[in-house]
């Protein structure tokens, strides 16, 4: 192609000008919208740091709370424990002497891991083993 044939069309100053005109709209929309996203993307950033921050809050409360769980899970089992004691001695309780107990401390002296120390019947707690 010759330099003459690419210009057989003639842009006058006029239509050169309406151009620049459109482009020059076309990028202060552009900067506009660039700007509204910006600020969209900051607003969403700040809520994520919110929303972390809230998270990491309700994380240590549930750790407290499931800390306090097993702690109650371990009175539970020991009162549970000490119930079934209590029944097991209310129900040894002779009809004659409802004073007296036919529970037999044998069984809970067998099961006591400290061998210093015993269940006795004559004050129902721990008395030292005299050696």
């Amino acid at each position: 192609m010759s330099d003459t044939d690419s210009c057989d069309e003639i842009i006058s100053y006029e239509d050169l000008a309406i151009s620049y005109n459109e482009l020059i709209a076309r990028n202060t929309e552009m900067c506009q919208l660039v700007e509204e996203q910006e600020k969209t993307i900051s607003h969403q950033e700040a809520e994520k740091r919110d929303h972390l921050e809230k998270i990491s809050e309700i994380n240590d409360e549930v750790i407290q709370l499931n800390s306090q769980l097993e702690h109650v899970k371990k009175q539970v089992r020991m009162m549970t424990t000490c119930t079934n004691v209590l029944e097991e001695i209310l129900k040894g309780q002779r009809k004659e002497n409802p004073k007296g107990t036919a529970f037999d401390y044998k069984t809970l002296n067998k099961k006591q891991r400290n061998k210093n120390s015993a269940y006795a019947p004559e004050d129902c707690g721990m008395v030292r083993k005299q050696q």
